[in-house]
Parts: C-alpha cells; structure tokens; sequence
C-alpha cells in the first residue's frame, strides 16, 4: 500500500470510494433507498471542487493506493465548528473499501492525517461520527479520540440523523512521526520491505507520543559478583555492585501491530564496555516475549537476546498499592515478582540514561559451532523524546525463580536454572510505571 496526495484526475477514484464506503458502512444506518441513489458522477464533481481549493498545509487530501488503485482516502481541514478556534483541525472525512478494513490500512490513514494535521500546527483536531456507527467509534477511540460532549443533527429531508463530536489533543509538531529513512528487509525478502517496530507499511517510522501504552513492574536484588560475572562477555565488567535488575513490561496499542498488545520481561546486569569505546551501561542477559513478531524483528534489527515465553499481563491490586506479574512456558511457572506498599515516590534527581547492551550472535550455517555475527550492540543513548511517564510508584519487592528439569523447560532450563542458581543477598525494592509513546530504539548500533 501506498500513500499519497490525492492530485487532480483523481476526483473519479475518490468519488467511487466515498460512494461504495457509504453503502456498506450505513447500511442499517441510514435508509436503504438513500443509499442506493448514491451518485458516483455527482461526487466527483464534489471532490473536484475540494481538491482545487485544498492548500496543504491546513487543507488537504491524501489517497491510499493498491497497485495504481485508489482504495481509501481522508480530507482534514481547519474545523467548520461554530466557536472552534484557529488552532483546532479538522479530520473532515476517512473512509477505505469494505475489502480493506482490519488490514491495518486504516489505521495507517488516521495516523497519518493526525501527523498532517499536527505538521499543520493545529494543537487540537475533531471530528464527527454517526451516534450509531459503533465501529468508527471503536476505530477512533483505539487510536486516542474521545467524544467531547458536542452533538449535531443533519437534517436529509425524509431523514435526520445524529453525529457525536469526537477529539484528540495533537503532540508537538517535533512529535510527528517521522516518515524518513532507508527501507528495512527482514526475511522473507522477496516480497519487499518489512514492516515492523522500525517501519510503517507505507514506508518511514512509528515513532510517535500518541500510541502505545506500557504498565511495567522493576526490581533489582544484590548478587554475587563471581556469579554474574561469569554470565558476561569478554569485554564486559561489572559496574558497581554486583546487582540484576529485572523488569516484567505489558504493552498495549502497540503501533507496529496495528493497535495490538504484547509483553516483556528483561533481565540485566550493571556493566562497563571496553573495546573501541568505553560505556557504562546495563547488559541484557536475556528478554522473555509472548508474541513471535517482536522477539524476530529485536533479534534480527537490534541484537536482542529474545527468547518466547508465557509473560503475564501486570496484575494491579484495586487500591494500587500492589502490582505484580509472572513468566511461564507451556504452563509451568518459572518466575514470579510483585511490588507492594506501593506508593508515589519522594521527588529524587534522575540518574544518568544508561544504554541498554546486548551480546548479537547468530550461527554460522554449515560451520558448527562458529558465529556468522558475534559482537556487541547497544541502544537507548539518549532520552527518548517519545515516551513518558504518567505514573511512578515505589515499594517493597519479591521475586521467585524456579529451575525447571528438561522436561518441564526443555528450550528454557539452561536459561533458568543459572538465574535461580544466582544468591539474593537483598532485594533493594520494587518500581511500579505507567508510560505513554513508543520508542523505536532507532539509535541501536555496533559498539565500536
């Protein structure tokens, strides 16, 4: 799929889109025989009048193509609305063929009218749905939209019909998601370049501060330093105190995925790299993910060390003052952490970002037991403008590791039973988060 501005001659294509859309999203909604006297030839000159007098940026229109077919289309504009101010847009239409919905696609085209509309500098945009067109409303509400209260009734001669006002504050015209970059191709190559956290399906990247949700419990517990230090490469050492540090994430409307949710758990250890550079920073010994497509796309784009397993949604107690999650494999549980006696922190100075490291190796084929790729990677340099926080939490902390036998982990015990193995001398405490934004980890490269 292709997204574009829509251009003179393509008032035709649009039209039988706005036509055919209209009478399958309404059907129900609106009486049969209006829908059906729909004129293909009276919208085209319609849309002919309102591509001539778009100027982007505060107008505009932008088509979605399949091959050199036009299958979806949006109009944004400044808000028509009696008090609205100059700064409030409008996403005046969005509709896309039967055939296409819950590909994706649409959501790609909201997405993009709401970075068109914030590049426009408008803060605020609105729009309006039919009060009985749940499934729009479902639709704009996954990606932040809300109805604010203000209704309307257009009136059709033999019929009226109702329409609630929906809106979405715009982030900053720097928060726009950044629609640059070379194409990405993972395997299977042949089909093209492959979207994933790194890239739209219409090309450029995610990042944005509007989508993906992330509720996630942290600790860290004092180890043995002989210990630790046996699970490290060559060019690492440990940084301070001998400690690891484990984080269990739930993700939700995850952009990449098309507003679907997955979760994480990374287990870490304080480090300083010396190689061609010097760095201090965390070494990820290993990621747990229950969704096959990010633990692909971190292992073969960044050099995570992701492996699948069954990682539980964080669990809040109702009052919040407990939290906690779990890891298991085909139904055996082999780690459990809470936090408890949550509560917000005392305000204490940020500590220095700290780049997150990872051991890249993939396997020679052929040459058993030689590496095609061993060496090091690290992201997360810089704060991610991004992302977040609306809510931090601090408490006590528990965590349970069970080492399972072969059979109950055969792909996992020798990944498990070292961690259980690893002394607790103390666990320091439990962190309780709640973000807001994606991070595409863009700035993941080879340490020197």
């Amino acid at each position: 799929m292709k997204l574009r501005a829509a251009r003179p001659g393509d008032e035709a294509a649009i039209a039988e889109v706005h036509v055919r859309t209209w009478q399958a999203a309404y059907r129900g909604q609106i009486p049969d025989d209006f829908l059906d006297s729909l004129s293909i030839e009276e919208r085209t000159g319609m849309w002919q009048q309102i591509i001539a007098e778009s100027a982007a940026p505060e107008c505009a229109c932008m088509v979605a193509e399949e091959g050199d077919r036009i299958v979806g289309f949006t109009h944004l504009c400044p808000s028509r609305d009696e008090g609205a101010g100059p700064r409030t847009g409008e996403l005046a239409t969005i509709y896309l063929l039967e055939e296409h919905w819950n590909t994706g696609l649409g959501r790609g085209l909201l997405d993009r009218a709401v970075a068109q509309l914030t590049e426009a500098g408008f803060d605020a945009a609105t729009l309006w749905v039919l009060d009985t067109n749940l499934r729009a409303q479902r639709f704009y509400e996954t990606a932040g939209w809300a109805p604010d209260g203000a209704t309307q009734v257009s009136d059709r001669g033999a019929f009226s019909l109702l329409e609630v006002r929906y809106r979405r504050e715009l982030p900053m015209p720097s928060d726009a998601p950044a629609d640059v970059g070379p194409d990405l191709f993972r395997m299977p190559v042949a089909f093209g370049p492959y979207p994933g956290p790194r890239q739209r399906p219409e090309g450029g990247r995610w990042a944005t501060s509007e989508r993906c949700r992330s509720t996630s419990i942290a600790l860290r517990w004092l180890s043995d330093a002989v210990a630790l230090e046996r699970l490290l490469p060559p060019a690492l050492q440990l940084d301070g105190e001998p400690t690891v540090a484990i984080s269990i994430t739930q993700l939700e409307d995850v952009p990449w995925l098309g507003g679907r949710a997955y979760n994480m758990a990374v287990v870490s250890v304080p480090v300083r790299y010396s190689g061609g550079e010097t760095l201090a920073g965390d070494f990820e010994l290993v990621t747990w993910e229950n969704r096959t497509e990010p633990i692909i796309s971190g292992r073969d784009e960044l050099g995570f060390n992701k492996v699948f397993g069954e990682v539980s949604d964080v669990e809040v107690s109702p009052d919040g003052t407990a939290a906690m999650a779990s890891i298991a494999w085909d139904g055996f549980v082999f780690l459990e952490m809470a936090g408890t006696g949550l509560v917000e922190p005392v305000d204490t100075p940020a500590g220095p970002r700290r780049p997150l490291l990872h051991r890249r190796y993939v396997p020679a084929i052929g040459e058993w037991g030689q590496a095609d790729v061993d060496r090091m990677t690290g992201g997360g340099f810089e704060p991610d403008p991004y992302v977040s926080v609306v809510e931090a939490k601090v408490g006590q902390g528990s965590i349970t590791i069970r080492p399972g036998t072969f059979e109950e982990l055969p792909t996992l015990a020798h990944i498990v039973g070292p961690l259980a193995e690893l002394p607790c001398h103390r666990v320091f405490g439990a962190t309780f988060t709640r973000s807001k934004g994606f991070a595409d980890l863009y700035d993941t490269r080879v340490l020197r």
